[in-house]
């Protein structure tokens, strides 16, 4: 974009225009475009263009396309607003850009991410094998899956290689389990399906065994 095109612009723009006036006659009591105020003092004019410091005040009519130029190549947020400040300048800018950002997702994947929530850690249980968690891991090469059950006391580890994972194997499992260690008191998995049959949950509640679900992939 050459400075001529945004002079041609500005000579248009009726708050560039009101600008450039009060630029002359100094009498900043009457404008209207308020957000030039706080700024008044480092405001110029050369030729048709209106510069704060040494940075082109845009007019309105070109302020989208300026956005998509320095979007270019989605430098994501934090680039875009350093590549147009260096500049460009107009009233509102940085939230402009924020929405322009916000609105493509290729920026998203790139801009800064959010914190994630605080993570909330399990109370230590007061003894060991009184809560258990199951999870499965595999397949394996050669197509088997273990089934791996922790003690969050001791962090005992228990594995059972399976062929198929079905809830009827997970009971047949639990059963060998809780015949050498004991009933728990409570089961954590995730709520995926062969862990939340109707089977499973009837064996467990049989057990008086508090069987607690949590998001799949989630750490313990």
């Amino acid at each position: 974009m050459t400075t001529s095109r945004i002079e041609q612009e500005s000579r248009k723009d009726s708050e560039l225009t009101e600008i450039q006036q009060l630029l002359k006659t100094r009498r900043w009591y009457e404008v209207t475009n308020k957000q030039y105020l706080p700024i008044k003092h480092e405001l110029s004019s050369l030729r048709n263009l209106v510069l704060r410091g040494t940075r082109i005040v845009v007019p309105k009519t070109l302020r989208h396309e300026i956005l998509a130029l320095g979007h270019e190549g989605h430098p994501g947020m934090v680039l875009m607003k350093q590549r147009l400040r260096s500049k460009l300048w107009w009233p509102g800018m940085d939230k402009d850009i924020e929405k322009f950002c916000k609105e493509c997702y290729s920026c998203q994947l790139v801009g800064q991410s959010q914190k994630p929530e605080p993570m909330k850690r399990r109370e230590l249980p007061s003894q060991p094998w009184e809560h258990l968690s199951a999870d499965f891991l595999g397949p394996l090469p050669s197509g088997h899956n273990l089934l791996v059950i922790v003690d969050f006391y001791s962090r005992w580890v228990e594995i059972y290689v399976l062929k198929t994972i079905t809830s009827d194997k997970i009971i047949q499992c639990f059963k060998r389990l809780f015949a050498v260690h004991g009933l728990p008191i409570s089961i954590q998995t995730d709520s995926a399906q062969n862990f939340n049959s109707r089977e499973l949950n009837e064996y467990l509640a049989t057990m008086n065994i508090e069987h607690r679900n949590t998001t799949p992939l989630w750490g313990n």
